[in-house]
């Protein structure tokens, strides 16, 4: 897995949420964009709980497939028609996002389900205090990604 540092500010328009779960503290970060995103936190490192939850454990929603077959097809068969719409060429780099989305959120939960772990609380924990550990070692400067190996239950 990799970490990446977000660009979040705390929330300061109401008073820092802050909670104690499964030895984990969450908090309620502001997104540049406006957003509010559950964070567990340690030290300077913030860890968005959704990405794990969501993205990681395969539960990311399956992009319009018909809609993408169809706009390919269209592109692909009359080229023409394609380009004279430029709502087309738009839409189908954003349905190409939302595949590569899904397609990587089902890649992680096949590697996290290989070690034997699952979407079980315990094991979103043991994911997240392990991504906060390697965060908190990480160079949020230098922008550089770390790799990191978690060893689920299968693990040899």
């Amino acid at each position: 897995m990799y970490i990446q540092s977000i660009e979040a500010e705390p929330n300061r328009d109401k008073k820092e949420k802050s909670l104690k779960l499964q030895d984990l503290e969450i908090v309620e970060v502001r997104a540049p964009q406006g957003k509010i995103i559950q964070c567990a936190k340690q030290g300077s490192t913030l860890v968005p709980l959704a990405k794990i939850a969501v993205s990681a454990m395969g539960k990311y929603k399956k992009y319009p497939e018909e809609e993408f077959r169809q706009l390919q097809e269209l592109k692909q068969k009359n080229r023409k028609s394609f380009d004279a719409d430029p709502k087309h060429g738009s839409r189908l780099e954003e349905l190409k996002k939302l595949k590569h989305n899904y397609e990587r959120s089902q890649e992680m939960f096949e590697s996290i389900k290989k070690v034997g772990l699952t979407d079980a609380v315990d094991d979103l924990s043991a994911i997240i205090k392990h991504l906060l550990w390697i965060g908190e070692r990480a160079d949020a400067q230098s922008l550089v990604k770390h790799p990191s190996q978690l060893e689920g239950r299968l693990a040899n």
